[in-house]
């Protein structure tokens, strides 16, 4: 037979040894000496030995502890003057509750520290509690007139303000940095260091053990956690349960007014630090994590990053910090996920690239990306890259539902061509015969509804029956699916809809039928087809080329560059630079694009944003006009070459076309 040792559960492992953290403070006076001795009779049982069972201990404690409160109960003091009482302090059986039913995390501050102000300041800031929990009135000793020790009841913030008269001084200083008024500064003075290496990370987490801030800061990170989780607790209470009710809408406020004033990556920051003070591995796990979804999720990479791919594989609009968390913890822990979700209603290159693979290239990249585009759904590739160029420099923002994705990038690309007064560029218009002028008069126009261009269809259609119709009030119009228009139904009988077959449409070339109160209006003809150069194929047109257009619009320098030391250089001299340009398809995904014939070229714009560095391979990140914006790959140097030399030789130009902007 074999003997099994046995072993104390993890809970009572916890207390066990916060018991004897505790006893050895109190007992062999090793922080407080001030408070271990003491004259005043023990009215109350002495601490039980050690060897007494856990569960034992605590049950005592607590009816040591009520007893006490009890007698401290008849004598509640209010000391306005510091001379009212004598040699004023924290009683040592009230302290011997605050250690005991703390958290070991928080009386780790005390262990090897001489100083009392330490407990101080984890008092100051509701880190302690007793067997009764969080500390509103305080058992204080003193001594009376008659020279003899007492024990009493002080408010909390009695006793701090006596306190900080005789010790403590820079609790009080501190203290005030960290209240409402002061916080929102007091946060941006303050440094959160995220380290690369462990040995850094073990130096950072020994600084914040012994930075006198930190008990402060750790304060607000227990007032809003507690806020959080009083909102949850709230639903579910009954409304007779006045009192505690009362109690937690007032801890859900403090944290609510705390929110606004702590920024999103100091939270998470002082989630990470508060809740592993004493734990090293936990603390550095988090930052020493490669993959990007975890520091996404600790707010050290920004969240548009994962905000859309996370918001198309949950079917939200919308989505909150903690859906951002469950997406980060999914993709890190699942990488063939990504192959086949977070593009769903944005059409463009299928399969995707597993997590790992993306999680790598976000790692390494420099790209701009808060919308999600849909190269699928737009004509033209080039309008797909220079709208994500152009989104990269303005950085942009955009709503990017799968009805307005394309509109996006054809608004970008039309407005580039409008405001340089390249009307060759975009000339699609929307022309009627003017009654009063007897000319025919044009309006350009970006096929699509939106809510924030006069140049969407929408918008310049209702402008024209306005006038045209000569209606006394605004014209407002909507786009229809043909198989859901019924001109029979109340909603479609008045007003202006746009009705298309989104079987003979896309996303420049869509013929459609316009109905205004129910009357077909077939006076308006859509003219104009999009043709324009991407990077310049003859001089004559090279002031319109919309490479030429990008970087005078948005002022920026361009610089070709044929070799991998001139990316390199590029890149490690710039922080929003990127390198964009056009090569053959069939080199660049020779999976998807195969040549059927010699000199074979399918030109493809491409946006390459970072470097890849690992041992002695080199690849860059690459983000070609066909594939999903949030999909970047990783791709080799010799691909890019061969792609750009092969598009090369058939350009009428021989135009090597690869260039950084910055």
């Amino acid at each position: 037979m074999k003997l099994k040792s046995k072993t104390l559960p993890q809970y009572w492992q916890k207390q066990f040894s916060k018991i004897t953290l505790c006893l050895g403070l109190l007992l062999q006076a090793y922080i407080f000496p001030s408070y271990s001795q003491e004259n005043l009779k023990p009215k109350i049982e002495t601490t039980p030995g050690i060897i007494e069972s856990l569960l034992e201990i605590i049950e005592i404690e607590k009816n040591q502890y009520s007893a006490l409160i009890k007698e401290a109960e008849e004598k509640s003091l209010l000391i306005t003057d510091e001379n009212q009482v004598k040699e004023l302090k924290l009683d040592p059986f009230f302290v011997k509750s605050l250690l005991l039913n703390s958290e070991n995390k928080y009386l780790n501050f005390l262990k090897d520290q001489k100083d009392e102000c330490q407990l101080i300041s984890l008092f100051q800031n509701n880190l302690i509690k007793t067997s009764r929990g969080l500390v509103n009135r305080v058992i204080v000793n003193y001594r009376d007139e008659n020279n003899n020790r007492e024990r009493a009841l002080l408010t909390r913030s009695n006793f701090l303000e006596l306190y900080f008269k005789k010790k403590c001084i820079n609790n009080k200083e501190l203290g005030k940095l960290f209240e409402n008024q002061s916080l929102a500064q007091t946060m941006k003075n303050i440094s959160f260091p995220t380290p690369t290496t462990d040995q850094q990370c073990q130096q950072i987490l020994n600084d914040w053990q012994k930075n006198p801030n930190t008990p402060f800061l750790c304060g607000i990170h227990e007032t809003i956690s507690r806020g959080e989780k009083a909102q949850n607790i709230l639903p579910a209470l009954s409304s007779v349960q006045r009192r505690r009710r009362s109690v937690l809408q007032a801890r859900v406020s403090t944290a609510q007014r705390l929110v606004p004033l702590v920024p999103y990556f100091q939270r998470t920051y002082l989630k990470n630090l508060c809740e592993n003070i004493d734990n090293k591995k936990n603390f550095c796990d988090k930052y020493l994590a490669k993959d990007i979804w975890s520091q996404i999720a600790t707010g050290e990479k920004p969240d548009y990053l994962l905000k859309y791919k996370c918001r198309n594989a949950l079917g939200k609009d919308q989505v909150t910090k903690n859906d951002l968390k469950k997406c980060a913890l999914k993709f890190k822990n699942e990488s063939p996920y990504c192959l086949t979700n977070g593009s769903k209603g944005h059409p463009s290159l299928f399969p995707l690239e597993s997590c790992n693979e993306i999680s790598n290239s976000l790692n390494n990249a420099q790209l701009v990306t808060k919308y999600h585009d849909c190269p699928g759904s737009v004509d033209n590739e080039g309008i797909v890259n220079a709208h994500r160029i152009i989104s990269h420099f303005k950085k942009d923002e955009y709503a990017s539902s799968e009805f307005t994705c394309a509109t996006e990038s054809n608004l970008t690309f039309a407005n580039l061509n409008i405001n340089a007064n390249n009307a060759k560029g975009w000339p699609l218009k929307i022309c009627f015969k003017n009654l009063a002028t007897d000319l025919k008069e044009c309006h350009p126009y970006v096929p699509g509804a939106s809510e924030n261009s006069e140049l969407s269809e929408d918008f310049v259609i209702a402008k024209i029956l306005k006038k045209v119709e000569r209606t006394p009030f605004e014209v407002s119009c909507k786009l229809v699916n043909s198989r859901i228009y019924n001109p029979n139904r109340l909603g479609y009988k008045t007003g202006c809809h746009i009705v298309y077959n989104p079987s003979n449409c896309t996303s420049i070339h869509c013929p459609k039928e316009i109905y205004y109160e129910t009357k077909i209006i077939d006076y308006l003809k859509y003219e104009g087809q999009v043709l324009y150069d991407y990077f310049p194929t003859s001089f004559s047109n090279e002031k319109y080329a919309t490479s030429n257009l990008i970087n005078d619009t948005l002022k920026k320098e361009s610089k070709v560059l044929r070799n991998l030391t001139a990316i390199k250089f590029f890149f490690s001299n710039t922080k929003d630079g990127i390198v964009h340009g056009i090569g053959c398809a069939e080199d660049l995904y020779p999976q998807s694009f195969m040549r059927h014939s010699l000199n074979e070229c399918r030109p493809l714009p491409f946006i390459i944003d970072g470097v890849i560095e690992k041992s002695d391979q080199v690849s860059l990140v690459f983000r070609g006009a066909i594939s999903d914006l949030h999909t970047p790959k990783n791709i080799s140097w010799n691909m890019v070459f061969n792609a750009v030399a092969n598009y090369k030789e058939l350009h009428p130009l021989e135009t090597w076309t690869l260039y950084g902007i910055r």
